[in-house]
């Protein structure tokens, strides 16, 4: 299905793809778990320093259920269909009607030198629309995202990783701060540095989440994220003030 929509001042381009039907004896070929990540930008005020990020599910019958957050905080969820060429119609209304998220997205697990899950996104979000990036902006991004296994067993890890940095980045931070931490077998997070930090790992979904304490702030920062497993890190944002930042845990040096 192709056309066009126009009030007579803007036009938007309409797509369809047809939804294939699948039984137990031929399921999806896209079915399985995703992690998902909306790269933010450093360099760019106008927008969100922090990683957007998602876990994505295709079940057998090729019904698609993406849930996640937006770098300033926004809950996201959605359920669709996936089409049988393997794309996702992404598409969220925001802020009471007056923002969304929508785009093109294609899984395709399975790809050489591809991502399993990719799509160029718009994320609009008006301003004096909630406590973070009051200022309001319209962004294009690319969705990024690869495959999830669960550790098959509660001792195995969601990374093959023993210690490492969590490095936050940007919003009011006047430089990067490093605080080291352990990743235990039973995918429990132990401190290691001078900063407080707590995180708690979802092992079914790839997310975590949880605090770190400032020195000499009462107020914790708040921290989300998700592991990709192929790139053996996790990326998220943390909430400042009015501000989101960027999140990265990587195996330390």
């Amino acid at each position: 299905v192709w056309g066009t929509l126009s009030d007579g001042l803007c036009e938007a381009i309409l797509m369809g793809d047809k939804a294939q039907v699948y039984s137990r004896n031929d399921p999806s070929p896209y079915a399985g778990n995703y992690t998902v990540v909306i790269p933010g930008n450093l360099e760019d005020p106008s927008v969100p320093d922090g990683d957007s990020i998602g876990t994505v599910r295709v079940t057998p019958q090729g019904r698609l259920t993406f849930s996640g957050y937006l770098a300033d905080g926004t809950r996201v969820v959605q359920s669709t269909a996936l089409s049988k060429d393997g794309a996702w119609p992404l598409h969220k209304v925001l802020y009471r009607r007056q923002g969304s998220l929508l785009g093109w997205v294609t899984v395709q697990p399975g790809q050489e030198l591809a991502p399993a899950v990719h799509g160029i996104v718009q994320w609009t979000k008006p301003d004096n629309t909630g406590r973070y990036c009051p200022a309001g902006f319209s962004a294009e991004g690319t969705l990024t995202g690869c495959c999830y296994t669960p550790p098959p067993s509660r001792n195995d890890k969601v990374l093959d990783m023993a210690e490492g940095d969590l490095v936050l980045s940007g919003a009011y931070l006047p430089e990067p701060l490093v605080n080291p931490l352990c990743l235990e077998a039973n995918n429990r997070v132990t401190n290691l540095g001078q900063c407080r930090a707590v995180l708690r790992v979802t092992k079914r979904t790839g997310a975590f989440s949880g605090s770190l304490w400032l020195p000499e702030q009462r107020r914790p920062l708040s921290i989300k994220g998700i592991f990709l497993q192929e790139q053996g890190c996790g990326r998220g944002f943390f909430l400042q003030g009015d501000q989101s930042g960027q999140v990265l845990l990587q195996p330390a040096p």
